[in-house]
């Protein structure tokens, strides 16, 4: 459901309303980098109400050996590649989901809509650890910003709001999948802010210059 309310039309769409910050740093204070940006939508009468701008950072030296098959790929090369996005997820490198907030959303809200997305992507096992990290998902208001970091061992997730020291701890091979794959697997509910969120992987990552990809790439992609 990638952080959104139940029952609620998502979409990310080119006409939007947008009440919080633009500006997405290019770089984390840990020095993990910006690959890509995209808005999360939801549709209200006829607009598209952006909720939150979801602003994916990677270690990029780790980031660059892992996906190194990827170093002379277009944008549109890498995302059309049928293993791009499995090894982008599975890569053991540090990566954060910046979520910067434009509306005032409570945790109530935003909790049942994360646990269905988690839940159809990890085992039944994991229905505790889900609850824990729902848990850390705190009351949002426009301009807030938070941050989740999976780390690079495959199994540990720190979230935090951003400046402040991180409040969930977490180790979870299988929820830390689980979030990426809510994003970045076949399956999503979110293709164009898949591929928004990675399209600068070239240039960031292998010095490749690389342009935004348009409305009829990202449909193509998308229903490849």
């Amino acid at each position: 459901q990638g952080f959104l309310p139940p029952g609620r039309s998502p979409h990310q769409a080119s006409k939007m309303v947008r009440l919080g910050p633009d500006a997405t740093p290019e770089a984390l204070p840990c020095g993990a980098v910006l690959v890509g940006e995209g808005d999360r939508c939801l549709k209200i009468g006829f607009l598209d109400v952006v909720v939150y701008r979801l602003g994916l950072y990677l270690d990029a030296e780790a980031a660059r050996r892992e996906l190194s098959h990827f170093a002379s790929y277009s944008a549109t090369e890498m995302c059309s590649h049928r293993s791009f996005f499995e090894q982008l997820v599975c890569g053991r490198f540090r990566k954060t989901l910046r979520l910067a907030f434009s509306r005032q959303m409570p945790a109530s809200q935003l909790r049942p809509g994360i646990r269905a997305g988690l839940v159809s992507r990890t085992c039944a096992d994991s229905t505790g650890l889900i609850d824990r990290f729902l848990e850390a998902i705190p009351d949002v208001n426009p301009q807030d910003v938070l941050l989740i970091t999976l780390l690079e061992d495959g199994e540990g997730i720190e979230v935090a709001r951003e400046g402040r020291p991180a409040h969930l701890e977490l180790n979870s091979g299988d929820i830390w999948l689980g979030l990426q794959r809510v994003y970045f697997d076949a399956r999503t509910e979110m293709p164009a802010l898949r591929l928004a969120a990675v399209q600068r992987i070239p240039e960031k990552l292998f010095g490749t210059e690389c342009s935004s990809l348009d409305g009829r790439q990202v449909s193509d992609i998308s229903n490849s």
